[in-house]
């Protein structure tokens, strides 16, 4: 089974991804599997070096603070690091699924629609919850909130990601009630037959 999951930011991917994973499901954070692909693989290191010197390290290594600083400044660096990081990063979940394809699978992937990774799933669940929710957790996280702002301008509204999802968790109160949601949602006829 293979579940892609995507959402707003500061909606609760990564706290759904930990109860999937209380449930027996095995979770990919495509976010951590960049962040490996920048500290292991040379070729994109090189090709970061080339772009942007040494200013997005950090004691010799790449530092996502200043690489964040980077591309939300100029998309066009945007482009450049996405274009760089999203075919290794489709290549190495897809690689773990195919080499385990009888266990149960949860892909957490924050821009799954904005990059067409939709086609790759059966089925996809979208965790969402109210501008006011999400823009109140990013101020309690002492989260930069102008770099929040930025980001969001280059994903779809929660509101069209939960619109074009198979599923929707709604995430605006206690943890416990998206613990809940999920629980349900294993037992959901077409969460059984995609």
């Amino acid at each position: 089974m293979l579940l892609g999951l995507t959402g707003g930011m500061a909606c609760g991917k990564s706290l759904a991804g930990k109860y999937f994973s209380d449930l027996g499901w095995t979770v990919i954070d495509t976010d951590k599997l960049a962040s490996q692909i920048l500290r292991e693989d040379p070729q994109v290191q090189e090709s970061l070096v080339q772009r942007w010197g040494d200013k997005v390290q950090k004691e010799g290594t790449f530092d996502r603070a200043k690489i964040a600083s980077v591309v939300f400044q100029d998309f066009a660096e945007l482009d450049f690091l996405e274009n760089l990081l999203h075919p290794r990063v489709l290549d190495l979940w897809q690689a773990q699924v195919d080499h385990e394809p009888e266990k149960k699978w949860l892909v957490e992937v924050p821009l799954l629609f904005e990059v067409a990774w939709e086609k790759h799933f059966p089925m996809v669940a979208t965790v969402g919850a109210s501008p006011e929710v999400m823009s109140q957790r990013i101020r309690e996280r002492q989260g930069d909130f102008a770099l929040w702002k930025k980001r969001s301008e280059r994903q779809w509204p929660v509101a069209r990601k939960m619109a074009a999802a198979n599923f929707v968790l709604w995430n605006n109160g206690e943890a416990a009630f998206l613990q809940e949601q999920i629980k349900l949602l294993q037992k959901h006829p077409n969460f059984q037959n995609p």
